[in-house]
């Protein structure tokens, strides 16, 4: 109610119609985290009122710019995000990941890092091992300095076939 974004619970339902829109429409499908940096710092100095407000012009930072009908925005955690779009072009992915990134860090509050995982192989569907894949990628960048998008087009482990 906070955000007025959807939910963990409906992620889950959602990831499975979206990857077959992508599949049928041959676009890169695209699994984004993004994470609030020192947000708890934030809350602990601002107090929670601020740190909810904080979360609420996030949430409108990314409503303004997912418009399109395959774009969803999801709160998923305290101030952890995940985003699912499709796109033709991998550029195209990180230029706009890079708008919503700037849109935050403008707001002078807070900024955010992202880890983004993008497949063009649909032979495999699997929620659990993208969000792995974007939350690898999520760390790296805070490990790198934080406000930074880290990810590009992956393989999934479970489309990797074994000689063995």
């Amino acid at each position: 109610p906070l955000t007025k974004l959807y939910n963990r619970r409906y992620l889950d339902e959602a990831f499975h119609k979206n990857f077959q829109v992508a599949q049928k429409s041959n676009s890169l499908f695209i699994f984004t985290i993004l994470d609030l940096d020192f947000f708890k710092n934030y809350n602990d100095t601002h107090g929670h009122k601020e740190g909810d407000e904080v979360l609420i012009k996030v949430s409108n930072i990314l409503n303004k710019n997912m418009q399109r009908d395959s774009d969803q925005a999801f709160r998923v955690g305290g101030e952890e995000f995940v985003c699912l779009m499709m796109a033709r072009e991998e550029a195209n992915v990180f230029a706009f990941i890079e708008k919503i990134r700037k849109d935050i860090e403008d707001t002078k509050l807070i900024t955010a890092s992202f880890g983004v995982c993008i497949i063009d192989n649909f032979e495999y569907e699997d929620f659990d091992e993208m969000y792995r894949v974007a939350d690898k990628f999520l760390y790296e960048a805070k490990d790198n300095g934080r406000n930074q998008i880290v990810g590009g087009l992956t393989k999934l482990k479970s489309n990797i076939k074994s000689n063995s």
